[in-house]
């Protein structure tokens, strides 16, 4: 039996809304005033969303996840495109306290390569 974590499980989602909002708009290579830009999210699934933002052949990609013990992980990636409708990039988890808390503890804050 095969284990899916939290984890593997944002990275497919995550991988999937990309490629998504890319195919959506397959011709924002051609026409740059066409990008993917969006917000996507299933209001009936609570505790995911994704963002894209693109700037030319760039896209900026975050994405939130609450694990079952409801704290948060966020997954970002700047995303450059490499041709024939695919792009790539690091992706990142962070995960740490809201940055308003007062006073913000660094320790509690990390990062990781994924």
């Amino acid at each position: 039996m095969t284990t899916v974590t939290w984890e593997r499980l944002a990275k497919r989602w995550f991988a999937a809304a990309c490629t998504c909002a890319v195919l959506a708009s397959s011709d924002c290579v051609v026409a740059k005033t066409t990008d993917s830009s969006d917000l996507w999210w299933i209001p009936s699934e609570s505790g995911w969303g994704i963002q894209l933002v693109q700037q030319e052949m760039t896209i900026f990609a975050t994405m939130f996840v609450y694990g079952s013990d409801g704290k948060p992980t966020w997954y970002v990636a700047t995303l450059q495109y490499i041709g024939s409708f695919q792009w790539t990039g690091t992706l990142y988890a962070t995960t740490g306290p809201w940055f308003g808390t007062a006073p913000f503890s660094t320790p509690r804050w990390s990062q990781s390569r994924r």
